[in-house]
């Protein structure tokens, strides 16, 4: 566990600016820098970076932060990974494991680093190979004949593995690379004990990497036969680099780097299943396309595509096996909490064939008109069934195995009256029964626990204008506020969200001497009774409204209003007193409490002043 004070030590450090520079291009507007936004699509900036308090936010889609969080939403780093590439962006040495750990922990560093770089020597002789083998022309057909242009081979990095059998091996070697290192990520592998031999040969290359373009394994398709080539046994026409310490095909996603800042700008992906249907749909215009290697897509490729998009467009094939695939990326991508939609192909399409024969435009509208994927497998369930009432119910309990997990009560009852509309079943409580039992027998085959009931919580009312203008005048000059001033906030408040945000920063400032607005909004968050107006405190820090003199201005003006208001709610309280009183027939008691209420009437027209400053009028009526 690293130190808060070193975390907050390589923040201050970091120039922000110039960090977000490096994605994004920036312009000063005031105290602030402004651009477009890299985390969704927008043609008005709405991005703003505010150096001095080390903080962006973007009023567009409310993605806020710090470095730590910048890095991590724009490259899908983990914290330990942004965490030591900012240390070693800022010149902070982080702290090592005393002794013999600190020893374990450099050589793993030191020998991951040792086979990442043979991973980007292979990747180099690859494309390399793919311009001048002679024998690459098979791989040039197969591309050709996919309509793959040259600047997407580029920007993917395809490459061509000879088929002499140890072409990679010897270069490698050749280049002092150790043959155990390179059987270790899985390039070689030894034959009768001593002979190295290519793990690829005569195949097309798909680099696979991380979202950093790092190379952790490859790809390789099959080619068609050489002339000279020997009969063989069944050849698979694809061949993946086994598991290893930097390969996990189940957690890797093919295309994931080239994708990674579009799916951020436009807030999804296009999933797909091969490698060729990526390349199909990055040339027909959509960068914001992977593949899973192979397979169906994991539990841990969800949770990858889930640290960098909320929704996920499916572009399976149009087949059989296509459709059946729907429902295990449904039930996956669901648990991962990706909003689901689908772009359905015509049957026996893939995203390549169809945008070789239909065109780029043609992919473009599919992918315009998608539809939520859930919908989809309730009508597609239902018209497969027909009219038998016992294989419709045992659809509906198949769509209760997979939408058990939805946990949103709206939502799980929308779901329960489109099913009724699709297979025709009026009475509800029949689907819900149904959809019971095919949840239960998914928890009883060990899938994820049910969730448990939640009960619908009332929504905050809207803070008070006045309240709200005040607390942002102290978060843009909290040093113009005195210690009494904020002690008479903390009487007059009467908004328990605003009041606990200033109460935040107050302490915030007394205990560091300063305002930190990461730290406030992590407060400000993790507090039950200010976490509603988040956004508002994000929004409201991006960009400094006043200087110390306006703020001041601002917060003597909002402090008239909130204590004629405390005296005015004395005063109505009173006159509701008084009525009693009267009632009860006390008439002493009455006329002392008269007296005191046209006191309290005297001092709320001495607090009526007019103010010029810029505080919101209070929607109270006085």
């Amino acid at each position: 566990m690293v130190d808060r004070s070193l975390i907050d030590s390589i923040r201050d450090r970091i120039d922000l600016v110039e960090l977000v520079s490096g994605h994004v291009m920036l312009k000063r507007v005031g105290s602030s820098y402004r651009g477009l936004c890299p985390f969704h699509s927008e043609r008005t900036p709405s991005f703003y970076v505010h150096p001095e308090r080390k903080f962006f936010y973007c009023f567009g889609c409310r993605a806020s932060g710090d470095a730590f969080e910048f890095l991590m939403r724009i490259e899908g780093k983990t914290f330990p990974e942004v965490l030591r590439a900012l240390a070693e962006r800022a010149g902070v040495v982080l702290p090592e494991h005393a002794g013999e750990r600190a020893g374990e922990d450099r050589r793993a560093r030191e020998h991951k680093k040792r086979l990442l770089a043979i991973l980007e020597r292979a990747t180099q002789f690859f494309v390399q190979m793919l311009k001048a083998h002679p024998h690459a022309s098979r791989a040039w057909e197969e591309l050709e004949r996919r309509q793959v242009r040259e600047e997407v081979v580029e920007a993917y990095r395809l490459g061509y593995a000879p088929p002499e059998g140890n072409a990679l091996a010897r270069h490698l070697s050749e280049n002092g690379v150790s043959m155990a290192d390179a059987e270790e990520v899985g390039l070689v592998f030894s034959k009768r004990g001593s002979t190295w031999v290519d793990r690829f040969r005569h195949r097309l290359i798909f680099p696979v990497s991380d979202s950093q373009g790092q190379v952790l394994g490859f790809s390789g398709r099959a080619l068609s036969p050489l002339p000279d080539d020997e009969p063989k046994g069944e050849t698979p026409k694809y061949l993946n680099t086994p598991d290893t310490p930097l390969f996990r095909k189940g957690e890797l996603l093919f295309g994931l780097h080239q994708a990674r800042l579009a799916m951020r700008r436009e807030g999804v992906a296009i999933l797909c299943e091969g490698n060729f249907d990526v390349l199909a749909v990055h040339k027909a215009g959509f960068a914001n396309v992977v593949a899973p290697l192979g397979t169906a897509i994991t539990s841990e490729q969800a949770r990858l595509l889930r640290r960098f998009v909320p929704e996920v467009i499916v572009l399976f094939d149009g087949d059989a096996a296509g459709r059946k695939a729907l429902w295990h990326a449904a039930k996956v991508l669901g648990e991962a909490g990706l909003t689901m939609r689908l772009a359905l192909l015509p049957d026996g399409e893939d995203p390549d064939s169809f945008v070789r024969a239909q065109g780029e435009a043609a992919l473009a509208q599919r992918l315009k008109h998608s539809s939520p994927l859930i919908e989809f497998l309730i009508e597609s369930s239902a018209d497969e069934v027909g009219r038998d009432m016992r294989k419709r119910i045992q659809a509906i309990e198949s769509l209760g195995a997979l939408l058990y997990r939805i946990v949103q009560p709206v939502e799980s009852h929308l779901y329960v009256q489109a099913i009724g509309r699709a297979f025709e079943i009026t009475d509800l409580n029949i689907v819900r029964q149904a959809l019971k039992r095919g949840a239960r027998q998914a928890f009883a085959q060990g899938e994820a626990p049910l969730p448990s009931p939640r009960d619908p919580q009332p929504s905050p009312l809207p803070p008070d204008p006045v309240e709200l203008e005040i607390l942002g005048a102290f978060l843009d000059q909290p040093h113009a506020f005195s210690q009494n001033m904020v002690q008479e906030l903390f009487d007059l408040l009467t908004d328990p969200q605003v009041k606990a945000v200033l109460e935040s920063a107050w302490h915030l400032l007394q205990s560091d001497g300063e305002l930190d607005s990461v730290k406030l909004l992590e407060a400000v968050k993790e507090n039950p009774a200010s976490k509603a107006i988040y956004d508002w405190v994000s929004r409201r820090l991006a960009q400094v409204r006043w200087d110390e003199n306006l703020a001041k201005e601002v917060a003597e003006g909002a402090l008239l209003q909130l204590r004629k208001r405390a005296v005015e709610k004395l005063r109505k309280d009173l006159a509701r007193r008084i009525q009693e009183v009267l009632r009860s027939g006390n008439e002493s008691q009455a006329e002392e409490l008269i007296r005191i209420r046209d006191e309290l009437s005297r001092r709320i027209g001495g607090l009526v002043q007019p103010h010029q400053g810029p505080v919101l009028k209070s929607n109270s009526k006085s």
